[in-house]
C-alpha cells in the first residue's frame, strides 16, 4: 500500500512560533456533534485535570464552529493543539497544526517515538500520540508542559516532518511517481 499525503498550500506553512514560558497556550479544536469520532470530550476531560495542576500557567481555548479563517488565525497562535484521539494518523487539522509547527495531539499511531520522553511512548519526534487513555493523555501534557525544551524540539520537528511531507510540490511528485 502506497501512501501519499494530502497536498498543503505552501501560504500554511508557518514557522514555529516562540514559546512564552509564562503562558503555554493550548488550543482545542472541537467539532461539535463529532465527539464519538474525534474524542474530544476526552481531551476536555484530561484538560480539566491539567488545569487543576497548572492553571495559573496555562491559556485553554476551546474553539467550535469557526470558519476556517477565523480557526486558523486561532490555532497559530497556540503551542499546544489538541486535536483527536480516533485516528491512526493525523487528519486535516492534524496536518495543518505540523505546518505551523504546533505540538499536536492527533493519530501518531506510526510515527517514529522518542524513547528518551518519560511519558510512555505516546510523545512522538514531531507529535503526540492521543488515545483514549485519560491518564496518559494528562501525563502527557504534564510532561510536556514540565519540560518546554522538548515542546520546542517537538514543534521543530513537527515543521520539518511537515515540509517534507505536505509540501504540495512533494505530493505531485509522490503521485507522479506512483
Amino acid at each position: 500500500i502506497t501512501k501519499i499525503n494530502i497536498p498543503i498550500d505552501a501560504n500554511n506553512f508557518h514557522e514555529p512560533k516562540k514559546i512564552d514560558s509564562k503562558k503555554i497556550k493550548i488550543f482545542h479544536a472541537w467539532q461539535a456533534g463529532k465527539e464519538a469520532k474525534k474524542g474530544n470530550d476526552i481531551l476536555h476531560i484530561a484538560m480539566q485535570y491539567v488545569l487543576r495542576e497548572r492553571g495559573d500557567s496555562l491559556e485553554y481555548e476551546i474553539a467550535t464552529g469557526l470558519s476556517f479563517a477565523d480557526f486558523t488565525a486561532k490555532f497559530l497562535n497556540c503551542d499546544i493543539f489538541l486535536d483527536q484521539i480516533y485516528s491512526y494518523d493525523t487528519g486535516v487539522s492534524g496536518a495543518l497544526g505540523l505546518c505551523a509547527g504546533k505540538v499536536v495531539y492527533s493519530g501518531f499511531e506510526n510515527a517514529p517515538a522518542e524513547k528518551e520522553y518519560s511519558a510512555g511512548n505516546s510523545i512522538k519526534r514531531y507529535g503526540v500520540n492521543a488515545t483514549d487513555d485519560v491518564g496518559a493523555l494528562v501525563n502527557s501534557l504534564l510532561f510536556l508542559l514540565n519540560n518546554e525544551n522538548i515542546m520546542r524540539r517537538i514543534s521543530r520537528e513537527a515543521y520539518r516532518h511537515a515540509l517534507s511531507t505536505y509540501d504540495g510540490k512533494i505530493v505531485a511528485m509522490a503521485y507522479l511517481k506512483f
